[in-house]
């Protein structure tokens, strides 16, 4: 069985994202199943952003803050406009070449990862007209989402067991280590590969009265050996913390 984990628009892509390269790399660790990825936030960029995916690979500092501006703006305007398709029931922009994407691939099954509000939308047009069986995930996930898509899974190891229909003794799992070598990093839009690198999960403080992500989910603190291999094995030097929080004594 073939697993494709896709990574959808809208965010910048200065980075490959975390999620996915964590999820592919557990996956592969513990099942026996195909498993690939597909970043189509930075196909999506690749396809109407060329100038700026060329100039960041290439940038000149003296005109940075200029050229950001102006990338800020036509990125805010494509997206809204892109998400009012969604809402009138139009295809986005690039639909069909990324479904294409998808369909290249001839996944069993398709898994999305929701991380930001900004990623509903063109999920939602997808998750509407592929037609293989598809799951949900991430602090994105809304309800509207929830009525498109066959499954909603809570975290890896949900989708573990639901890929391969057996209950997970977390004992036995596999240390995972993510692997960006899934991605070819130099299409990203920095001039040097920035890799995310998540050293816990959810919040340490869990008392600010309006939130609605983690003050029920137990926080959580990975192996710092972990982590430095991650870095090494990744070959690059530049890295991006993105933990929820990190209270001053861990960081």
């Amino acid at each position: 069985m073939k697993i494709l984990l896709v990574y959808v628009p809208f965010c910048t892509p200065a980075s490959p994202p975390y999620s996915l390269t964590y999820l592919s790399s557990f996956l592969k660790h513990n099942s026996p199943h195909d498993i690939d990825v597909l970043d189509l936030n930075l196909e999506f960029h690749k396809l109407k952003f060329p100038e700026f995916q060329k100039y960041y690979q290439h940038m000149q500092l003296d005109d940075y803050d200029q050229k950001t501006r102006e990338y800020s703006i036509v990125t805010k305007e494509c997206y809204a406009e892109n998400n009012k398709r969604v809402r009138r029931g139009e295809k986005p922009e690039f639909f069909d070449v990324l479904h294409e994407r998808i369909a290249d691939k001839k996944p069993d099954i398709v898994a999305l990862s929701i991380v930001y509000s900004s990623q509903a939308f063109y999920a939602y047009a997808l998750l509407k007209e592929l037609p293989m069986t598809t799951i949900i995930g991430g602090p994105a996930v809304n309800e509207k989402l929830m009525k498109v898509a066959d499954h909603v899974l809570q975290n890896e190891i949900a989708l573990l067991e639901f890929i391969t229909q057996t209950k997970i003794n977390t004992d036995q799992l596999v240390t995972t280590i993510p692997d960006f070598s899934v991605y070819d990093l130099k299409e990203y839009f920095t001039p040097h590969a920035v890799i995310p690198i998540r050293t816990s999960s959810t919040c340490f403080y869990k008392q600010c009265t309006f939130c609605s992500h983690f003050n029920k989910v137990p926080y959580n603190e990975f192996d710092l050996d972990i982590i430095k291999k991650t870095v090494i094995v990744s070959g690059q030097k530049y890295v991006h913390l993105i933990d929820d929080m990190i209270p001053i004594k861990r960081l």
